[in-house]
């Protein structure tokens, strides 16, 4: 199943406050529904749910062959100085945070993290990208972006 998840919308539970989320209401549907990948709480977007485990194992191989690509858009301030380009930076915690947007930060010695990008359309000081993350680090678009 695929799902048309609005910014705002947690996909799983984080908070024991009975928050409403993604699978609780794709398990209206299908009790067995599974989760295959997340998106943040501020992110919209298609979220996949399987209907059975054959489909879960499948869809999981399926990523982890990397055969599945996310592809996500972006509005950035300001106009990156190439029309494409690679972001090869690490991240890691930033430390002391209690923001947990700003837990990950680009750090010497963290952990892998490239982020492809393309200039779709600059306006008033800003840039619509086509963004294709490579890894799949927390937070890593809105970091290296």
């Amino acid at each position: 199943m695929a799902f048309d998840k609005p910014a705002g919308l947690l996909v799983h539970p984080t908070f024991p406050d009975g928050r409403p989320t993604l699978i609780d209401q794709a398990r209206l549907i299908r009790p067995d529904a599974t989760l295959m990948h997340r998106l943040d709480r501020e992110t919209s977007g298609v979220v996949l749910v399987t209907k059975s485990p054959k489909a879960t194992r499948w869809l999981a191989k399926a990523f982890q062959k990397r055969t599945i690509q996310k592809n996500y858009l972006a509005v950035v301030h300001g106009v990156p100085p190439e029309p494409t380009g690679t972001i090869d930076a690490p991240l890691g915690q930033a430390e002391g945070s209690e923001v947990r947007i700003r837990r990950a930060v680009v750090r010497t010695g963290g952990e892998k993290a490239v982020t492809g990008f393309r200039v779709l359309q600059s306006f008033s000081g800003f840039s619509l990208l086509a963004v294709k993350p490579y890894t799949g680090r927390l937070h890593q678009i809105r970091v290296h972006l």
